[in-house]
């Protein structure tokens, strides 16, 4: 007879340290446990304790899956009308996202690239009817490494803009060494474009082409496309999700989604967990799912997952501190789990080999007079080329009132040279004149130089004045270029 897996404890080091506990445990077993019985019981405990009006969106996520599995079921809780305002209203936003964002879909589709649907997206690619338990304000899509400038160019040719506010040349460069990137369009559209399924310190090439050849038809909004195997489905929950403190925890929801509709390939699993070496956040995800929701997890697969984790080393067992649930944590635990988050951050960022972008950071900073000049978003300047020319810049413009970043780009009509990059340190505002240089190579035929401002963030229409000030595109009041 083959013997159970151990026991996991709730105390660290062992993987239940990192279980989601109290409010969030009850609310999650209210979801995924699979007697009816007590899970209706612990959904009408969680109710009867909490004010909907004061729910988390971590909580409307996992309220919108409760409501979808019980619906009148829950009548007898006075929460009931209120659960079912809350679960339309996540629905109709989830739908509204769904019908804008598809149209992306179907720009990518008419360049005639082959993408997947990742992450919550591919879970209602594959069941449609899972949109109203599984609330999803943008879609997640992989592309291949090799297609991203040639998306970033369809979609910004259709009027969608990238989440940074960088401009479409700048955009360009940036598309081949960029892990992933959201694009905005109207008052919903939302489209997340990814080269890479795994955060870059969970790269792994082999398994890489594995998860496309594992990759099954789907489709959403009516494109079709591909979507990741129940295994690599449970495993992309668990590299992203399970890092994330919960800040969201309906990925355990769509793990659990996976085993009960099935079927999984455990051994591609296994072999995923590996390559990607996720054995620690896997272990606690699994075992808390096998031994507290007795979700069916083959009890050698969640040995050979213990054994996998064990042997991690002290450094990845340190990823527990990524997985528990920020709503546990003390003060130390805070502080820990941001050294290790950010530890692994640079080590992603050491791995992902990324170009860097040409930056020129202002250098003298100074007041400037009274602009009565109608302020500008851009200028045009002769290039004084062709070859390397060492040029200088100066922009005279209102600073807002905000400690924030402000770009400029500079650019020919062709392509993109640099970032002009400006940080108010006391948020004080007034009118400055600001300085850059730097060197740019031109070609013969690369006769104007332009300077355009740059939003450091998307805005969508009809944001907050404060919104613009802490994040618009500041204009210039006066702009002028030499050759140094």
């Amino acid at each position: 007879m083959i013997a159970p897996p151990r026991r996991i404890t709730r105390r660290f080091p062992d993987y239940g340290w990192a279980w989601p506990t109290r409010d969030l445990d009850l609310l999650l077993k209210a979801v995924l446990l699979r007697d009816d019985g007590e899970a209706i019981a612990a959904a009408l405990s969680w109710l009867a304790a909490h004010d909907l009006d004061e729910a988390t969106f971590r909580e409307h996520r996992l309220l919108a899956a409760l409501s979808d599995r019980f619906g009148k079921r829950l009548s007898s809780s006075p929460a009931y009308p209120r659960l079912v305002g809350l679960q339309r209203m996540l629905w109709t936003r989830s739908r509204m996202a769904l019908r804008d964002s598809s149209e992306a879909l179907g720009v990518l589709a008419r360049a005639g690239m082959e993408f997947m649907f990742i992450k919550g997206a591919s879970r209602i690619a594959l069941d449609p009817d899972a949109q109203r338990g599984r609330v999803s304000h943008d879609i997640d899509v992989l592309l291949k490494r090799t297609d991203m400038r040639t998306a970033f160019s369809v979609l910004i040719d259709s009027g969608w803009q990238a989440t940074t506010g960088a401009g479409s040349l700048r955009l360009g460069d940036q598309a081949e060494n960029c892990r992933a990137m959201n694009f905005f369009k109207g008052d919903f559209g939302d489209i997340d474009l990814h080269s890479l399924a795994y955060h870059p310190i969970h790269a792994d090439e082999t398994d890489d082409d594995a998860l496309w050849a594992r990759s099954v038809p789907a489709a959403l909004g009516g494109i079709p496309g591909r979507a990741p195997a129940a295994s690599d489905r449970m495993a992309l929950a668990i590299a992203h999700g399970a890092l994330d403190a919960h800040t969201h925890s309906d990925w355990l929801v769509d793990m659990d989604s996976c085993m009960r509709h099935g079927p999984v390939g455990w051994h591609d699993l296994l072999a995923t967990l590996r390559a990607r070496r996720i054995g620690v956040p896997a272990a606690s995800a699994l075992s808390y799912l096998a031994q507290e929701i007795g979700a069916p997890v083959p009890a050698d697969v969640m040995r050979e997952v213990l054994d996998m984790a064990d042997h991690a080393g002290l450094g990845r067992r340190l990823a527990l501190l990524e997985c528990k649930p920020r709503s546990d944590f003390t003060a130390f635990t805070a502080i820990a789990r941001g050294v290790v988050k950010q530890v692994r951050l640079l080590r992603g960022k050491r791995l992902a080999r990324r170009i860097p972008e040409t930056v020129w950071r202002c250098h003298l900073a100074g007041p400037a007079s009274d602009g009565r000049a109608r302020s500008a978003m851009g200028a045009e300047f002769p290039a004084q080329g062709p070859g390397a020319i060492r040029i200088g810049i100066s922009l005279t413009v209102r600073l807002p009132k905000k400690r924030r970043r402000i770009d400029w780009e500079l650019s020919t009509p062709t392509r993109h040279l640099a970032v002009l990059r400006y940080r108010t340190i006391l948020p004080f505002g007034g009118l400055r004149r600001l300085t850059f240089a730097g060197t740019v190579t031109l070609a013969p035929d690369e006769t104007v130089l332009l300077v355009s401002a740059r939003p450091s963030r998307f805005l969508r229409p009809g944001a907050s004045a404060d919104a613009v000030e802490t994040y618009g595109a500041v204009p210039f009041v006066d702009a002028r270029l030499w050759r140094r």
